[in-house]
């Protein structure tokens, strides 16, 4: 696949190759599929904080870390903006950069990705700068993971429809052909545990796990994540008498996490404040139903009753409801996770986001 007039397309973005997160993953793709729709002859991305030695010696053709280097960041990508006909900008924090190259360059195409707090305007996780509301109208176009994200944007920021374009998250295609939960069975959490993560509900997770009838006491909890809240969570399972029952796996390496993935029976976490979701894809891919929030745009994502359920996540007593029905019932529980896999590979795949990059370039300015 590949776009009409061989477009030179110039992507910047913040630490991508060298963290773990939603964000990144979303960049790690978004790049991979830049290189197969453009080619590597007309892709160039630039990242910071990024090492070179971080960089997948695959992609180092196009792909540039800069680690600490934020001069040398800033000049290269406005040199090489200079020759690009479409600029991408990763992150809202990269917004201003965005402006000066369309100073330098005005018939470029400025696009900015948008993915969840970070563009919701909420103090509690970024405070707005000035200058923002201003420049976003400036952008040729925002390609948003979620309607949710793009209404959220619209209204806080005072903008018009038209600049948007919804670009959902996806995963790889590939399935598992089968999925064998372990006995006794467990539900599965994967979550940072930063302070602004209160809103994964972790907590709520644990306190449902009290709350399951005796029937389900030898069910347990793994929660895969580390960060400054696991003292507070961890002072939680003990206080509820859970500690032969929650385990904290800390970060794990793939091999871990993907044994997890194949024999956890449901995977759970209630976040309010997802700007998408794509930690639900992950866990369809592995043939697991899902348990998510009421809030945010995950209900976009998850069909509740079909493939997982959404709830209020502060309601712990229909979380661990929820969590009860899948773990009482493996074929319900193996039912819903075949119909989330096939949600995921008919919508949320590699071949959708290619399709979607090429739409995305050759789109017209909103303005």
């Amino acid at each position: 696949m590949t776009v009409d007039g061989e477009k030179n397309v110039l992507f910047l973005g913040l630490q991508t190759y060298s963290r773990f997160g939603g964000i990144q993953r979303f960049n790690q793709r978004l790049v991979s599929a830049l290189l197969s729709v453009v080619g590597p002859d007309r892709l160039t991305a630039h990242f910071t904080q990024d090492a070179p030695t971080d960089i997948p010696s695959d992609m180092s053709m196009c792909v540039t870390g800069f680690g600490r280097k934020k001069i040398s960041y800033i000049y290269q990508s406005l040199k090489k903006s200079l020759s690009a006909d479409t600029l991408i900008l990763g992150h809202i924090n990269l917004l201003w950069l965005g402006r000066l190259a369309k100073l330098i360059h005005p018939k470029l195409n400025v696009i900015m990705m948008a993915h969840g707090v970070e563009v919701w305007n909420d103090p509690a996780f970024r405070k707005i700068r000035f200058y923002e509301p201003y420049l976003l109208r400036k952008l040729d176009r925002i390609a948003a993971v979620s309607a949710y994200t793009a209404g959220v944007m619209q209204r806080e920021f005072h903008l018009p429809e038209a600049l948007f374009t919804i670009f959902p998250n996806t995963v790889n295609p590939e399935v598992d052909a089968e999925h064998h939960p372990s006995a006794p069975p467990f539900a599965l959490a994967v979550s940072r545990m930063d302070e602004h993560d209160r809103t994964k509900h972790l907590d709520q997770i644990i306190r449902a796990m009290k709350l399951l009838p005796d029937h389900l006491s030898q069910t347990r909890l793994v929660i895969v994540g580390d960060g400054v809240l696991r003292p507070d969570y961890e002072a939680l399972v003990a206080e509820n008498g859970l500690t032969e029952r929650v385990e904290f796996a800390g970060r794990v390496s793939e091999e871990r996490l993907l044994e997890l993935y194949q024999t956890a029976t449901q995977f759970v976490l209630p976040s309010s404040k997802e700007g998408f979701g794509i930690v639900y894809l992950e866990a369809w891919s592995h043939l697991l139903p899902v348990i998510c929030s009421v809030h945010g745009a995950a209900p976009e994502v998850v069909s509740d009753g079909v493939d997982g359920y959404a709830v209020e996540p502060t309601d712990t007593e229909a979380l661990a409801t929820a969590m009860a029905r899948l773990f009482d019932d493996p074929d319900l529980a193996a039912d819903m996770g075949r119909k989330g896999a096939e949600k995921m590979r008919r919508s949320y795949t590699t071949d959708t986001l290619n399709r979607n990059v090429a739409a995305l370039l050759a789109k017209r300015s909103a303005q």
